[in-house]
């Protein structure tokens, strides 16, 4: 099951997913960032996602030409070694920006001095928590 934590930090939207990005669950992932459509950043932190397949792969090249689309950037944070392997093999790494770890240091340091502006609703992670930032950016 797909949950979210959405985080306001100023013109930066932080997405905390966690779950299986997959087939039947994208449209929770979909729904939440279309529904923010006038931010300057929206940051995928996917520390906590288990599980990516195809479906999900495809929301991630839709998410990343919407947001092209609005002029909005889009980072993806926090990569499993399993994702960045996964991006690398399907030959996606170089469309994305993938955040730098003092980025990501950056951000999580943002959110914990920050409350969540969403507020919470079922299915939605439990409130924020620092974090240790895992292996991140590009993969070589």
């Amino acid at each position: 099951m797909l949950k979210l934590a959405i985080h306001t930090l100023g013109d930066t939207i932080v997405f905390r997913i966690a779950g299986r990005i997959v087939l039947g669950e994208c449209h929770i992932l979909r729904h939440a960032i279309f529904s923010h459509p006038y931010i300057a950043i929206a940051a995928l932190d996917m520390a906590e996602v288990s599980a990516m397949d195809a479906a999900g792969l495809g929301l991630l090249v839709e998410l990343r030409n919407w947001a092209s689309a609005k002029r909005m950037q889009l980072k993806l944070l926090n990569l499993t070694p399993r994702l960045a392997n996964l991006l690398n093999m399907t030959h996606l790494t170089p469309i994305f920006d993938v955040c730098p770890l003092r980025e990501v240091i950056d951000l999580l340091f943002r959110t914990s001095q920050s409350s969540p502006t969403a507020g919470y609703a079922p299915g939605r992670c439990d409130p924020p928590r620092f974090v240790r930032p895992r292996r991140c950016g590009k993969a070589t």
